[in-house]
Parts: structure tokens; C-alpha cells; sequence
């Protein structure tokens, strides 16, 4: 019974370890939350003025960072 219940939890604890939130084959995640963007259409895309190209999924995520990189200034 107790080695039923060890496998048990070392098979929940390998299953789970796999799925990390914005690791999906090379698909684009947003910048901001790191989720997988899906609907490229609630999105945006800010250049910074180093030239790098921020991605993210939501406008509401875009405006996050923007308010956040304000305020490290």
C-alpha cells in the first residue's frame, strides 16, 4: 500500500514539472506576464530605443509595463 502511494506521488510530481507557464514548442510569449500569446489581434508591440522588439498579449499587459518602466525611472 505505502509503495503504491510513493509511485503515485513521484508519478504527480514528474507530470506536473514538465508544463511551465510560457514553455510551449517556441510559440511567442508576451513579454510582460509570460503567457503564450494566442490571438495576436489584444495585443501590442513596443520597440524600445535600443531597438528590441517587446511582444505582449494583452493591451492591458503593455500598459503594466509601461507604467512600471516609468516609475524606475
Amino acid at each position: 500500500m505505502k509503495r503504491s502511494i510513493l509511485l503515485w506521488l513521484v508519478l504527480l510530481a514528474v507530470s506536473c514539472s514538465r508544463l511551465i507557464a510560457g514553455e510551449d514548442r517556441g510559440r511567442p510569449t508576451c513579454d510582460y506576464c509570460r503567457m503564450i500569446i494566442t490571438e495576436k489581434e489584444y495585443g501590442g508591440k513596443i520597440k524600445t530605443a535600443k531597438g528590441k522588439a517587446l511582444i505582449f498579449d494583452a493591451t492591458e499587459c503593455m500598459a503594466a509595463f509601461v507604467i512600471k518602466a516609468g516609475q524606475a525611472c
